[in-house]
C-alpha cells in the first residue's frame, strides 16, 4: 500500500509541475544595409490569444536580443524602432504577418534574424501652370492594390503634408510600394473658404467661366488613367516628383436623385470611371431644401454619377449605436459628361431584383449555419450580403449584374458544393441578376473540404521560413475571391491549408511578393507554368514539396 501511495504522489506532483519555460534570441538588422540595429523593441505575441500579455525586450548596441521565461506555445515576434517599419519575424514586407514560431517546453530557439525596412520618402515641388511655386498645397497619396480579385486604388493618407514657401514637399515614413501622388491647393481642400461657395467672375471683361487650380495628379494630369505611379523601395528617397497644377474652368452640377417607395435617398457621388478613391476628391455636395444635391468646382470630363438609397433610419435609444452589417443598400449609376453647368440631372434608385434562397447542409451534421452570411460579389465591385435565418432561408436585393456567391463564415468547416438558379448549376459561371423581378437560389453546403500540406524549399533543398504560399483554383474560377488561399510558411518551412473545395489547383511559393498581387492576371501569367498542379478529391489530402519562385 505504501508503494502505491508513493507512486500516486509522484504522479500527482509531476502533473502539478509547471511547464519548463523557453527562450528566443537573435539579431535585428537593417534590411537595406545589413547593419545591426540597437534600440529595437522586440515583442513576443502569443498567437490566437486575444489580449494576452506580450513579452518584451530591447536590442543592445550590436542588435542582439534575448527573450526568456516564455511559456511553451505559438508566437509571432514583432520588432519596432523609430525610423523603421514595424516588422514581424520572417516577413519579407512590413505588411506581412511573418512566420509563426512554435516554442516547445524548455526549448531555446537561437539565431533568429529579423530585418527591419527603413522608411521611404517621396519629395518634389508643386507649381502653378506658369512655374510659380505654390505654398501650402496639400499632398495626398493613393496606392494600387488587389482585393477579392479586383484592382483597387485607395487613399493612403490625409492632408498632413504641405508644401513650404518654395513649393517643396517631403512625404516621409512610407512603406515600400507604388503610389499615385496628388497635389491640392488650400482653397480646393476646404481649409479656408466655404467649399460650397460659387465663384463668379466680375471682371470688366469676363472671358467665360473662371479658371481655378484643380487637384492634380503626378505628372500634372487630372484624369487618373493618365497618372503615373511612383515606385519606392525600402529606404528609398525618391525626389523630383514635381507636380504642375492644372488650371481649368469648373462647373456646377445639380443632381436630383429619387428612390423607390420606402427608401431613403443618400448622398450621390461623382466618380472618375474605374478610379475608386481617386474619383472621390470633389467637394461633398450641398443639399438644397428641394432635395437637390449641388456639386461645385467640377472639372470638365466624363464621369459616373452614382446615387444610393437605403431603408429608413430606425430610431434607437439615446446613446445606443446599432450596426447592421446585413442592411440592404440600393444603387443606380449613369454616365455623364460635364462641359458646362448642368441643372437637375434626374436619377432614380430602384430596389433592384429581390434575391431569395435557401441553404441546406448535406449529410448528417449538426453544424449550425444560422447567423452566418452569404455574400454576392461582381467583377465591377458591386457586392451584397444576406443573413442566413434559422430555417436556412435568406433574402436581399441586388442591382442587375453577374455575381459570384460565397460563404462568409470561414469557421464553419463547410464548402459550397452547389449553387443552383432555376435548377441550373451556377457556381462556376455566377448568377445573373435581372434589372427587376426576382431570383431564387438553392445553395448546398457540405463538409467535403480537403487539406493541403507541404514544405517550401530553396535551391539548396533547405526549408524556407516566411515564404508566401498561395493555392489558386483553375483559371475559370479566378474571378472568385474565395478561389485564392494564402499561407506564410512557419520556421520549418511548413504550410497548411484546410477546408479547401475539391477541384484542380496550382500551388505557388514566393520569397518576397507584393500582398495580393496574385489577383493580377498579368502578374500570375508569368508564373502559370511553374505552379505545382494539384487535384484535390472530396475530403482529400495532398502533400507537396514546393520550390521557391523569384517574384520578378
Amino acid at each position: 500500500m505504501l508503494v502505491v501511495e508513493l507512486v500516486l504522489a509522484f504522479a500527482l506532483s509531476a502533473q502539478d509541475k509547471p511547464p519548463q519555460m523557453g527562450a528566443l534570441s537573435g539579431t535585428a538588422l537593417n534590411s537595406v544595409t545589413g547593419a545591426p540595429l540597437g534600440k529595437v523593441e522586440l515583442r513576443a505575441i502569443p498567437a490566437g490569444v486575444r489580449f494576452a500579455p506580450m513579452a518584451s525586450t530591447t536590442t543592445d548596441a550590436k542588435g542582439n536580443f534575448t527573450l526568456v521565461d516564455l511559456p511553451p506555445g505559438e508566437y509571432r515576434l514583432k520588432a519596432l524602432r523609430n525610423g523603421f517599419l514595424d516588422t514581424y519575424y520572417g516577413a519579407r514586407r512590413a505588411a506581412s504577418a511573418g512566420t509563426l514560431i512554435t516554442l516547445e517546453a524548455g526549448q531555446e530557439i537561437k539565431n533568429l534574424r529579423i530585418k527591419l525596412a527603413p522608411y521611404s520618402v517621396i519629395a518634389g515641388t508643386v507649381r502653378d501652370p506658369d512655374g510659380e511655386p505654390i505654398s501650402g498645397a496639400a499632398l495626398m497619396l493613393f496606392a494600387q492594390s488587389f482585393e477579392s480579385g479586383r484592382r483597387r486604388i485607395t487613399q493612403q493618407g490625409f492632408w498632413e503634408n504641405k508644401t513650404d514657401d518654395l513649393g517643396q514637399y517631403r512625404i516621409t515614413d512610407l512603406p515600400p510600394g507604388k503610389y499615385y501622388v496628388q497635389a491640392i491647393t488650400r482653397i480646393a481642400s476646404g481649409d479656408e473658404d466655404d467649399p460650397n461657395v460659387v465663384v463668379i467672375d466680375h471682371s470688366a471683361k469676363p472671358a467665360g467661366p473662371p479658371k481655378v487650380l484643380l487637384p492634380t495628379l503626378y505628372p500634372g494630369v487630372l484624369d487618373p488613367a493618365l497618372a503615373r505611379l511612383v515606385e519606392v523601395g525600402p529606404g528609398d528617397h525618391v525626389t523630383g516628383i514635381d507636380i504642375p497644377l492644372v488650371r481649368s474652368p469648373t462647373y456646377r452640377v445639380v443632381i436630383h436623385p429619387t428612390a423607390a417607395a420606402g427608401l431613403r435617398v443618400e448622398e450621390p457621388w461623382l466618380l472618375w470611371p474605374g478610379a475608386d478613391d481617386l474619383g472621390r476628391n470633389f467637394t461633398r455636395p450641398a443639399k438644397t431644401p428641394e432635395g437637390d444635391f449641388v456639386f461645385t468646382g467640377v472639372p470638365p470630363g466624363s464621369y459616373v454619377l452614382e446615387a444610393h438609397a437605403g431603408p429608413p433610419e430606425d430610431p434607437s435609444p439615446p446613446g445606443v449605436l446599432v450596426i447592421n452589417n446585413y442592411q440592404r443598400q440600393y444603387r443606380a449609376r449613369m454616365d455623364i459628361t460635364v462641359d458646362r453647368n448642368i441643372e437637375g440631372i434626374g436619377i432614380v434608385v430602384q430596389r433592384g431584383a429581390e434575391v431569395t434562397g435557401h441553404v441546406t447542409v448535406e449529410g448528417e451534421t449538426k453544424t449550425k449555419v444560422a447567423g452566418s452570411g452569404i455574400s454576392f460579389r461582381s467583377a465591377t465591385g458591386d457586392s451584397g450580403s444576406a443573413l442566413i435565418r434559422e430555417d436556412g432561408s435568406f433574402a436581399t436585393s441586388l442591382p442587375a449584374e453577374r455575381y459570384d456567391v460565397e460563404l462568409q463564415d470561414g469557421e464553419l468547416n463547410l464548402i459550397i458544393k452547389s449553387v443552383k438558379s432555376e435548377g441550373i448549376e451556377v457556381f462556376d459561371s455566377g448568377v445573373t441578376i435581372p434589372e427587376t423581378g426576382s431570383a431564387a437560389l438553392e445553395i448546398l453546403l457540405a463538409p467535403e473540404g480537403g487539406r493541403v500540406d507541404g514544405v517550401v524549399l530553396d535551391e539548396d533543398e533547405k526549408p524556407v521560413a516566411g515564404a508566401t504560399v498561395v493555392l489558386i483554383a483553375r483559371a475559370e474560377l479566378r474571378a472568385r475571391g474565395d478561389s485564392f488561399h494564402e499561407f506564410s510558411s512557419d520556421q520549418n518551412g511548413h504550410f497548411h491549408f484546410e477546408n479547401v473545395r475539391p477541384g484542380d489547383y496550382k500551388l505557388f511559393a514566393w520569397d518576397d511578393v507584393e500582398p495580393n498581387i496574385w489577383f493580377d492576371p498579368e502578374f500570375l501569367r508569368n508564373f502559370e507554368d511553374r505552379g505545382a498542379p494539384i487535384t484535390l478529391p472530396v475530403s482529400g489530402q495532398a502533400t507537396v514539396e514546393l520550390h521557391l519562385l523569384a517574384s520578378r
